[in-house]
Order: C-alpha cells, then structure tokens, then sequence
C-alpha cells in the first residue's frame, strides 16, 4: 500500500524537527514540499517560521517572507508576527518593522513582537516609544508586553520610566505577584538597586515560584551581603523550594557563597553538566584554578562548553604544568592538544604535539582530530601516514577521527579508501 504524504504528514515532519534542534532540515522541507504538490498553509508556515528564527538566517527570512507574500499568506496575524520575530534574530529590524507596518489592523501580539524585537536588538528607546504608541492606539496590553517594556527600563536603567510602568500595571489591574510579571519588576528594580522594593515584592510573591528568589539572592552575593544572601537561601529551602540546575548557577558571586553552593550541590546530586560548568567558571574567576580543574577531571563527558570554560585559565594551567614538571606525561599532553583544538588554538595544539618526543597512538589520534575539527583534511591525513610510517598502529579512535575529518570537509573518496584500509588492521 502506498504511504500518501499530506499537508499534515509534512506540517508534523517540520516542526519535529524544530523542536528537535534540526531547523535547517525542517527548512529543506518546503521546496521538497512544494515539488511534490503539496501547497503549505498557515499552520506549516509557522513550522518554517520557527525554523528560520532558529537558523538566523536573513537570506532564509526573505525567501520565506517572498513565499509568503505569493501565497498571499501575509493576513495571517501568527504568519505576520512570526515573521516579525525571524527578522528580528537576523538583527535586521527594518525588516521586522516593514513588516508591522504592513500591518492595518495591529493587535496586541503584533505590537508585542515588534517592542519585543526593538528590546532584543537593543533598541530600548525605540521599544519604549512603540509601546507609548502602542497606548495611543488603545489596543489592549498583555503581560508578555508589560515584561518586554520593564527589561527595557531595566537595561537603561530608567527609575523613573519603570516606576511609571508598575503604576500602569497597578491601574490595570494586571497581577503584580504573576508569575513571570513578579520576577520582571524584581529584575527591573534591582538594575536600579533597589534592593527594598526587590523584597517587597518577594513578600507580595511568597513562595510561589523558584524564579523570584533567584533573583535577589545573586543581588545580595554581588553586594558582599553573604550572610544576608544565605539566610534568605535557607528560608527558600524552608519553604520547600528545590533549586535546579539553572538556579544553582545563578549564585557564584562570590567564593565563599560560591563554596557553600557547591557544597548543596553535592549533597543534593547536582551532577550535570550545566552546574558543573557554572562551578568551573566561578572557580576560574574567583582565582581557585585549582578547584576548577579538579572538576574538570571528574567530567566523564566534556561538551564545547566545558572546554571554553576551561580555556579561560587554560594557559595558565599549561604554565603551572610545565613548572611542576607535569607537562612529560603523555596523558596531560594529549589532553592539552585536545583542550587548544577543541577552544580554537590549532596552532598551540600542534606546538605541544610537536613538543613530544615520544608520541603514543593516543596523542596521534587526538592531533588527527585537532586537524579534523579545523577542517584541514590534508594534515590530517598527512599525519596519518607519518603515524603508519613511526610503525604505530592505528586503533578504532584513530580511524573514527581520520573518517570523521573527511565528513566534516565532504572528503568521499578519501573516507572509503580509510573505510576499507580498517580491513587491513583486522577491523
């Protein structure tokens, strides 16, 4: 029986793929769509919408803004504000302001994407002269509009504008203890270091949600209000509050609340990677190289990130290495070349590749994936054969990384003839 592909078929293939972090391949759909005979509607433009804002791409954003406007799709208000959104995470807020200026009858989503695109550009004078006009249209506020126009007044740190923004929301009798309005007037009034009326409206919130106490907490650490920052730490876990990962992170102001953080950490089995990034950055830059790279070396699995935060201070653990003397063993070495690659400096992990005098397959292999990473295939390859010609013997790392250097350059023909040279060291 032959599988019939529909409009729905396609509209559920795309967005799995958004959500799954694969927006280029949810973008590729559309023509392959198209070839098939399957006319997109609104709700499969707002696939390829999200899929574009992802990517970022402004060549991708008019292509899709063109097929819009030829499909005569543009009086969709989600298409429009969709695409309002894609111009806006290509930085190109004219684009995003052609747009809603298009636009006849503007409602409240409409006026929102564009403040919201204003303030994510950096354009907070403008956001906030949209929402005056906004007012002046007398279209109805939300409070995805009221947080968008507070971040503003916080990033310019405008007391007075902010102030008149929390009377607004007061008069219309929007709920200042909401969820996410709560924290956006919290953060608006610590910009401005108003440390009291962050607790007032902490008081007004209670303990329903983790977000507000992140944020004055962190306020109290960066104020050297350590004690302070600790009691209202533990009246959180009081009121049964756990913190995750992310929260956690928050809290690295300074090392002495930053110890005691790490301390919960590990009591309470925040073993991921995001907190143990967070702790190695705070380490870092509180001076504790030490203590960061002790975590580091627990990592079973390090990500970009984990290496970037590592880079920070990376040199400087490359100089006290070579000081003790560390730097001869063959491990420490090759997770040097590796760290450099992986943070960018090829130049440095071939210097300390060349630097060896005895090299092991595992440092062979580790400089093959430095090349592969930086897409030079022809050093990679050379190296290979040098590695054959010193008659070390090439494992199954060795092989996934000379492979993996010829995918990443589209090198074809020169992984099959590594695919089939694996029979020769009977793999």
């Amino acid at each position: 029986m032959k599988c019939v592909r529909d409009l729905v078929s396609w509209s559920s293939v795309v967005t799995c793929y958004v959500e799954n972090g694969r927006p280029g391949e949810g973008l590729e759909m559309l023509p392959w769509m198209v070839s098939e005979g399957i006319v997109p509607d609104s709700v499969t433009m707002l696939g390829i919408a999200e899929a574009g804002d992802k990517v970022g791409c402004l060549r991708v954003v008019r292509s899709v803004h063109g097929y819009v406007i030829r499909k005569e799709m543009a009086g969709d208000a989600s298409v429009r504000n969709s695409l309002i959104v894609m111009y806006s995470q290509c930085g190109y807020l004219r684009g995003a302001k052609g747009v809603f200026e298009s636009v006849a009858d503007q409602s409240t989503a409409c006026w929102t994407s564009m403040i919201s695109s204003c303030n994510q550009n950096g354009r907070f004078e403008e956001a906030i002269d949209a929402f005056k006009k906004m007012q002046e249209s007398e279209v109805e506020v939300n409070e995805v509009t009221m947080i968008s126009v507070l971040c503003c007044c916080a990033r310019l740190g405008c007391l007075k504008e902010g102030k008149s923004v929390h009377c607004f929301i007061l008069r219309r009798e929007m709920d200042g203890a909401d969820l996410d309005l709560g924290p956006a007037l919290m953060h608006f009034y610590s910009a401005c270091w108003k440390i009291s009326s962050c607790e007032k409206i902490l008081c007004l919130i209670g303990n329903s949600t983790v977000v507000s106490w992140n944020t004055l907490i962190p306020i109290y650490a960066l104020e050297g209000l350590n004690e302070e920052a600790m009691v209202l730490f533990a009246c959180m876990l009081e009121k049964g509050l756990m913190l995750d990962s992310f929260s956690l992170c928050m809290y690295a102001g300074s090392i002495r609340f930053g110890q005691q953080i790490h301390g919960h950490v590990t009591k309470r089995g925040f073993v991921d990677e995001f907190v143990q990034n967070s702790l190695m950055d705070m380490y870092s830059k509180c001076g504790f190289v030490d203590l960061a790279y002790t975590i580091f070396e627990k990592m079973k699995e390090k990500s970009m990130v984990t290496w970037n935060c590592y880079f920070e201070k990376g040199k400087w653990i490359h100089h006290k290495l070579i000081v003790s003397g560390l730097q001869k063993d063959l491990y420490i070495d090759t997770s040097l070349v590796d760290m450099y690659a992986k943070c960018g400096d090829l130049k440095t992990a071939q210097g300390v590749f060349n630097s060896k005098s005895k090299k092991s397959v595992v440092s062979w292999s580790a400089m093959i994936a430095a090349y592969g990473i930086h897409g030079q295939i022809t050093f990679a390859t050379t190296l290979f054969s040098k590695m054959v010609e010193s008659h070390i013997k090439p494992n199954e790392v060795t092989f996934i990384n000379i492979l993996s250097a010829c995918r990443h350059v589209g090198s074809v023909e020169e992984g099959k003839f590594y695919f089939n040279s694996m029979r020769d060291y009977d793999m």
